[in-house]
C-alpha cells in the first residue's frame, strides 16, 4: 500500500512538472507519453492485484486488467467504477470510455497471434522500437490511469485499517476539500 502510494505520487509529480506537449505528429505525442503509460499501466496492475491480495483472493497466471476487475469484490468493483465515473464527469471534456471496464478492455489490447494470451501493455512497451508493429495502440489519458491506482490504494487502506471510508475520496470531494 505505502509503496504504490509512493509510486502513485512520484508518477503525479512527474506528469505536472513535465506534461505532454501537444503536436502535429500523433506518434510523437505518443512518444512524449510513453513512460508515463507504461509506468501507469503496471501501477494500475499492481494496485488491483495488491487490492486481491488483500481480500486473500489468488491472481491467475494469465490474466488481463479486465480479469483482474472481474476478480475483486462487487463492492470494490463498484467503488472503482463509482471513482472512474466521478472523475469522467469532474474533469469534463470529451472522453471516448464511458465505463471503467471499457477502458480497461482498451488497455488489454488485441488478442495476439496464439489467441491465449493478450498484448496489453505490450504496444506500448515496445512502441518506441517498434511502432510499425503496433495493431492498435490504446487511446489513454494518463490522469484516468492515475485515479483508478489511486481508487485501489484507497480501498486497501479501508480493507487493511477499517478506516477512511474510500466512498469519501472520489476526486469530486478531493476538490471540495
Amino acid at each position: 500500500m505505502k509503496w504504490l502510494d509512493s509510486a502513485l505520487k512520484k508518477e503525479k509529480e512527474k506528469y505536472e512538472k513535465c506534461p505532454l506537449k501537444p503536436d502535429l505528429i500523433p506518434s510523437h505525442e505518443v512518444a512524449q507519453a510513453w513512460g508515463y503509460v507504461v509506468a501507469g499501466y503496471f501501477l494500475v496492475e499492481s494496485s488491483i492485484k495488491a487490492l486481491l491480495y488483500v481480500r486473500g483472493k489468488t491472481v491467475p497466471r494469465k490474466y488481463t486488467l479486465t480479469i483482474l476487475l472481474d476478480l475483486l469484490e462487487p463492492e470494490d468493483q463498484e467503488m472503482l467504477r463509482k471513482n472512474y465515473n466521478d472523475y469522467k464527469a469532474s474533469i469534463g471534456g470529451r472522453f471516448p470510455y464511458n465505463a471503467l471496464e471499457a477502458f480497461l478492455a482498451n488497455l488489454d489490447g488485441d488478442s495476439n497471434e496464439r489467441e491465449d494470451d493478450f498484448n496489453g501493455s505490450f504496444d506500448w512497451r515496445y512502441f518506441l522500437i517498434e511502432e510499425p508493429l503496433s495493431r492498435n495502440l490504446p487511446l489513454v489519458r494518463v490522469e484516468f490511469l492515475h485515479e483508478i491506482v489511486f481508487g485501489c490504494v484507497r480501498i486497501i487502506v479501508f480493507v487493511h485499517y477499517g478506516r477512511f471510508e474510500p466512498s469519501q475520496y472520489t476526486y469530486s470531494n478531493r476538490l471540495n476539500w
